[in-house]
């Protein structure tokens, strides 16, 4: 039964392979996201769909298959499971997680992830499929860098995605400006406003990511690229780092509406929000019990990667003796039953968050501070309560306590009392309501949607063949001269030359003034 179902997934995926090949009116784009990670699927698929849509030919390559219909679309199935219980153990590990490790460690898990989805037979079946016949690739480099090969493979332009705000390695990739005092890494927990400690703090942070990056993950997924990534042709690929390099167009999931300003290049389009749903509608049990909520409803969810298996249990418990104390009801999004939850929890594997933001009795939102729960919330205007746990989660965190409209109970702090009181903090002092509202205004008030800006400059990339002229020359730099390392080495050296010259100078002043001395006779 094995063998069958593998001989008949392999020989699926042949027949999509020849269907690709077919040319129509539209552009012929490969959409390459193999890996489990279904948060950063779907941040980016409207935009695929909406390509779809407007006539291109998408051929999806991803472990998701889609459950309605879409026209111009093809669908290549990867078998997730194996990479997604690797990642499902890193997710644990990473909960706690000292920030200065964080880089290593995601490196290895990355690499790791990648050639466990490398040996996958569809996507080996791709690779080594001939006569395929595409205008454009998107990949996502922040975990498939290898994946840029495509690009080599078909000889087209390559579209990135990016499901951050922009961090010092992508900027360096893209040409973008590498500061280490002025932004803040996403690792870590600082606003824009730092201290001199936290700058210093900063830079080393960011200096940590890009020697990481460099010296340490590029060259393992290098490795896995030679040595899965063989079609003919393949002898002649450029090395990794030239290829990303190379890439035509960033797209950020980043709005500076609900993150600190960032100094873009033309090659990096933020368009945060692509997740954002005003059509959605309750399903009936749950619109009736909104609506009859008469102290409001509070709504918790942690998103899609944590759960029962990640989250320390006594941070659980905490968070439900704090919850027994409130008077709202509560709407528990968690991927397991809890036997004693207090009566006013309604607990549930699965919300339409974006739905239950928008009913109008909903006060507060419990959240891990994702990147798009954030922008969510912000997008309705609701206050917030982080509880963040890794990766951007903390920064996401400051920016909403600075900005006014959340508090954060930080993972040190996570006691009944302490939830407890932020939660009836921001529920009681109308500020918080005040400055949701008021950056919710700023969120909308954009002259495209991040849905029409992205396909835009997609499909700028395919009128203009790569677009190369967005591309900064400095996205060609290697990382001694994006970072003036050899400029601050010259001036070092000039310093040093000139201090020593002086030096010797003054030496060989003194020494002449003493032989011209008169010697004094001793008696």
């Amino acid at each position: 039964m094995r063998f069958t179902f593998s001989v008949m997934k392999t020989a699926l995926a042949l027949v999509l392979l020849s269907l690709l090949t077919i040319k129509s009116e539209g552009s012929n784009i490969l959409v390459l996201l193999p890996l489990p990670l279904y948060s950063h699927t779907n941040t980016f698929m409207p935009v695929f769909k909406e390509l779809a849509i407007r006539g291109h030919n998408v051929t999806m390559v991803s472990p998701y298959p889609q459950k309605d219909s879409i026209p111009n679309w093809t669908e290549v199935i990867i078998n997730g499971t194996a990479a997604e219980e690797k990642l499902g153990s890193a997710v644990k590990q990473m909960v706690g997680l000292n920030r200065y490790r964080f880089f290593s460690f995601i490196a290895r898990v990355l690499s790791e992830l990648m050639e466990v989805t490398f040996q996958e037979e569809t996507l080996q079946n791709l690779i080594k499929a001939e006569d395929l016949q595409f205008d454009l690739v998107i990949i996502e480099p922040f975990v498939s860098e290898p994946l840029v090969a495509f690009g080599h493979k078909l000889n087209v332009p390559v579209v990135n995605i990016y499901p951050l705000a922009p961090s010092p390695w992508v900027s360096y990739l893209t040409g973008g400006e590498v500061s280490f005092s002025l932004m803040p890494n996403i690792r870590t927990e600082y606003t824009n406003q730092m201290t001199f400690l936290e700058r210093l703090d900063n830079t080393l942070i960011n200096l940590i990511e890009l020697v990481t990056n460099y010296f340490y993950y590029i060259p393992r997924q290098e490795a896995l690229m030679k040595k899965y990534m063989v079609y003919p042709g393949s002898d002649r690929l450029p090395d990794l780092l030239t290829m990303l390099q190379d890439i035509s167009l960033t797209l950020l999931d980043y709005h500076m509406s609900v993150g600190y300003v960032e100094p873009l290049q033309p090659n990096q389009i933020p368009v945060g929000g692509l997740t954002l749903r005003t059509d959605g509608q309750l399903p009936k049990d749950l619109q009736d019990i909104m609506d009859e909520s008469k102290s409001g409803v509070i709504y918790i969810s942690f998103g899609s990667f944590l759960g029962s298996n990640q989250v320390p249990e006594e941070w659980l418990v905490a968070l439900l003796e704090a919850m027994a104390k409130l008077d709202q009801t509560v709407l528990f999004k968690w991927n397991m039953d809890i036997p004693k939850k207090p009566k006013n929890v309604i607990v549930r594997k699965w919300y339409p968050q974006s739905s239950v933001l928008t009913h109008p009795n909903l006060r507060l939102f419990v959240t891990h501070s994702g990147l798009h729960s954030i922008t969510e919330a912000t997008y309705f205007g609701i206050p917030l309560v982080c509880m963040p746990f890794f990766t951007d989660q903390l920064y996401n965190s400051k920016f909403v306590q600075q900005a006014g409209y959340g508090l954060i109970v930080r993972e040190e702090n996570r006691t009944s009392e302490n939830i407890y009181w932020a939660i009836n903090t921001v529920l009681n002092d109308p500020r918080f309501k005040e400055k949701a509202l008021e950056r919710s205004k700023i969120v909308k008030d954009r002259p495209q949607t991040a849905l029409e800006s992205a396909v835009y400059w997609i499909e700028y990339v395919l009128r203009h063949k790569g677009a190369k002229h967005l591309k900064p020359a400095r996205a060609q730099f290697n990382i001694y001269q994006a970072l003036s390392i050899d400029v601050a080495a010259c001036f070092l050296v000039v310093i040093s030359l000139s201090l020593l010259i002086v030096y010797k100078s003054i030496r060989i002043v003194c020494c002449a003034i003493c032989s011209r001395a008169p010697k004094v006779k001793k008696d």
